[in-house]
């Protein structure tokens, strides 16, 4: 065996001696623990001595492996010894101490002492009192816990009162949103509609400002025809016959009611009176005074209009349309302005 293994040996042996004189010392139960470790030596040191056996190099005697096993077992009989010594000191002391229960059991079944009629009295009050307590407490955790339950409830109504407020203004929003998007489109539907419709008025006029052209046209031809048939010397009868002026042979409702014919009428003609310049004025002629006079301004137009329907006399409605020559620099000699004068002096004509 080599100085290592003979050193550690003899530690062994040294703490397995130090170990068993400790675990003899206590009075109850050895600790298990203790006695592991004491076992866990000895099997170390068998190991040690195992090896050493098988070892070639080593020679120990078998009076020395005797000796050993000798030492190891009279330590493991001793230990055993004072295990079975406090084992019968335990059980010797369990026995004891179930005897003292078991007379305090018989004392404890005796019959207890009846208190006093003052001692109940007070036991009574005091159970009285720890009820009322009790009810107290159970009355102040109820009206606690109904304070918490409304005050959930208050915090979840206002909450879906938010809710359907918040709901609420959002679809009001919605329809004011909508509301403005259908007067938009109400407002751009009239303007059309309007635009179409001045459009067809427009048309309107246009095909009878043509028709009442092409009218004109036939009947100035057919004046200039009969000016000149009347013009020739002599008629049939072969009496002379003298020149005849254009409005010689005009029919006397037709001067009166032909507005375009107005500039070639003498003074000396009586004009046939109008109602109203709203309703007295043809379409030619209104469409021609409002484009020329009134530069196609048809709000102005109806403006000067009811303005000068609502007058006493000529005077009156002459002096009117003066101030509307000035102002909007009409010529006089114009005969757009001609025939809207002469219609103003229809208005008044007695």
């Amino acid at each position: 065996m080599s100085s290592k293994q003979i050193d550690h040996s003899t530690q062994l042996l040294a703490k397995l001696s130090s170990q068993i004189d400790n675990l003899l010392s206590y009075d109850d139960k050895a600790p298990q623990i203790e006695i592991d470790i004491i076992k866990e030596n000895i099997r170390t040191l068998y190991d040690i001595i195992d090896n050493f056996n098988n070892t070639t190099f080593a020679v120990v005697t078998n009076q020395n492996i005797e000796d050993i096993d000798k030492e190891i077992n009279d330590l493991l009989d001793i230990a055993e010894s004072e295990f079975n010594n406090e084992e019968e000191k335990i059980e010797e002391q369990i026995a004891e101490q179930e005897i003292v229960l078991e007379e305090q059991y018989i004392d404890d079944k005796q019959e207890p002492e009846i208190p006093k009629e003052e001692e109940i009295n007070r036991i009574h009050d005091e159970l009285v009192e720890d009820k009322k307590k009790a009810d107290a407490k159970v009355k102040a955790d109820e009206i606690a816990y109904r304070k918490e339950i409304e005050e959930r409830v208050r915090k979840q109504l206002d909450k879906e009162k938010e809710a359907e407020l918040a709901k609420q203004k959002a679809i009001e929003d919605k329809v004011v949103q909508q509301l403005a998007k259908e007067k938009e489109e109400a407002i751009q539907k009239a303007k059309d509609v309007e635009i179409a419709k001045q459009k067809i008025i427009d048309e309107k006029v246009a095909q009878q400002l043509a028709k009442e052209k092409e009218d004109e046209a036939a009947k100035q031809k057919a004046i200039e025809e009969k000016a000149k048939e009347a013009s020739k010397p002599t008629n049939i009868d072969g009496e002379p016959k003298k020149t005849v002026h254009v409005l010689d042979v005009l029919p006397e409702d037709e001067l009166e009611e032909d507005s375009n014919a107005a500039p070639l009428m003498p003074s000396t003609i009586k004009l046939k009176p109008i109602k109203s310049l709203k309703n007295g004025i043809g379409i030619n002629d209104k469409f021609m005074i409002i484009n020329d006079l009134f530069e196609g301004r048809t709000k102005d137009f109806n403006k000067a209009i009811n303005k000068l329907d609502t007058l006493t006399d000529t005077q009156e409605a002459l002096f009117l349309l003066g101030d509307m020559k000035d102002e909007n620099l009409w010529e006089a000699q114009d005969a757009v302005f001609k025939s809207f004068k002469m219609y103003v002096e229809r208005r008044y004509a007695k």
